[in-house]
């Protein structure tokens, strides 16, 4: 598959670099785009040229180990299941700030893939994903392509945050086109409008987050293995919290962690305080106690 799309895309650079040679030389905006649409089918070139990192399962979930709440995960062999297959697509759901998005860079780190991230959370254009055509107003090649470019390599794990919360006005059409992003009988020939070439994500690994299955329509939901994230337990929080202070002493080193503490009953007060599934308010109300200790 690398080697068609590589084709593809030395004819297109040709291709370019013929319009280019024959622009009369007060056509300088002109000539900018070409060199611009060149440089990024070079950069896109490299890309698929990359060659993939071997991966090592023992080592993959001592890494997956640091996501709390990661255990009913590795109970399904979803790692194994990442591992063989070159093309997954994963959506995982669950309420508010039970971890879906967090799990992205984990599971990116343990394949050793590259990570990119795409927000479609309001999302209403799919230009935005598939770039637009040079006869459309700001031209740009699209947040796929542009994964693509900024990992330097053809097979990263790309994270569509908020799938379920693309913008309705235009939702079946974000919908119907990641119908064949998604799909691997389709994706190794998707259209990047700007380059006007077809490019291949048929090494890619997708993970998809949602809040609610239903607002995903079936045809779409058919192409994804669904993983449900739970909410966390006593325990799983208390441990959470403490990750949130470390890392906040981690961020602020002028600090001394020594002076701080919370001891395990008051940080299971604070947590039936915050009454929720994940952990979002937990880390809020933290982020207000090393205020106030600030302020003091």
């Amino acid at each position: 598959m690398t080697e068609a799309v590589i084709d593809r895309l030395n004819a297109k650079k040709l291709e370019l670099e013929s319009r280019l040679s024959n622009l009369y030389h007060g056509g300088s905006q002109r000539r900018e785009a070409l060199e611009y649409k060149i440089k990024k089918i070079e950069e896109l070139i490299t890309a698929y040229q990359s060659v993939p990192l071997p991966i090592n399962l023992e080592e993959a979930k001592e890494i997956l180990k640091q996501q709390v709440g990661f255990s009913g995960l590795k109970k399904r062999s979803l790692l194994e299941k990442l591992a063989q297959r070159n093309f997954l697509a994963l959506c995982l759901f669950g309420p508010p700030g039970v971890g879906k998005s967090t799990c992205a860079p984990f599971l990116a780190r343990a394949l050793k893939r590259e990570f990119f991230s795409i927000n479609l959370g309001g999302l209403s254009d799919t230009s935005i994903l598939l770039g637009t055509s040079e006869n459309s107003l700001g031209t740009e090649t699209g947040q796929l392509a542009k994964a693509l470019i900024a990992t330097k390599t053809h097979n990263p794990l790309i994270l569509l945050d908020e799938i379920d919360k693309a913008g309705s006005s235009y939702k079946t059409a974000i919908h119907d086109c990641l119908l064949n992003v998604l799909d691997s009988a389709q994706n190794h020939e998707v259209l990047d409008h700007y380059l006007d070439v077809k490019l291949d994500f048929s090494r890619v690994i997708f993970v998809v987050t949602a809040n609610d299955l239903t607002k995903i329509p079936p045809p779409l939901r058919d192409r994804l293995l669904i993983v449900k994230l739970n909410g966390y337990n006593i325990e799983q929080k208390k441990e959470i919290a403490q990750k949130i202070i470390q890392d906040w002493f981690s961020r602020h080193e002028q600090f001394n962690q020594d002076n701080f503490e919370i001891d395990s009953e008051a940080l299971e007060t604070l947590i039936n305080k915050t009454n929720e599934e994940g952990v979002r308010q937990l880390k809020m109300a933290l982020d207000d106690i090393f205020d106030y200790c600030l302020f003091q």
